[in-house]
């Protein structure tokens, strides 16, 4: 079997994470608990993020605002790559969140966070509408 070369080489760099105890997974939807979300944290990134005076604000997403009483637009910064080099896109984003409340054997499950999400409407490669089920 050959494999294709990668476009940058792999770094040598480990990442040292000290956290009071060890996280049981690395899958950031796995699991809510402190110890799971302090480690993904070092990891990815997320939609939207609080500032240092816990102000609500971009993260992955530059754009977040209510278009009405039941739908959110969400536009993608498009500087955003993958760890293979591949673009964020809003497909990836709508599959994140759809995921989120069905990750198998969580003991500590985001479907909570996501239940209010009826559909995702995808509108291009950076833009999407959350649909929510009630205002």
């Amino acid at each position: 079997m050959a494999l294709a070369p990668t476009q940058t080489q792999a770094s040598q760099e480990r990442l040292v994470i000290a956290t009071r105890a060890e996280p049981n997974s690395l899958d950031p939807q796995y699991s809510i608990t402190g110890t799971n979300q302090a480690t993904a944290m070092h990891m990815f990134e997320t939609l939207l993020k609080r500032d240092e005076n816990l102000r609500i604000g971009p993260g992955l997403a530059t754009v977040f605002r209510p278009i009405d009483a039941y739908r959110w637009e969400v536009v993608l910064r498009e500087d955003v790559r993958f760890h293979d080099g591949s673009p964020l896109t809003a497909k990836d984003v709508a599959f994140s969140l759809e995921r989120a409340s069905r990750v198998p054997f969580s003991p500590a499950s985001f479907a909570p966070r996501v239940k209010m999400i009826e559909r995702i409407d995808i509108l291009d490669a950076h833009r999407l509408y959350l649909v929510t089920r009630e205002p």
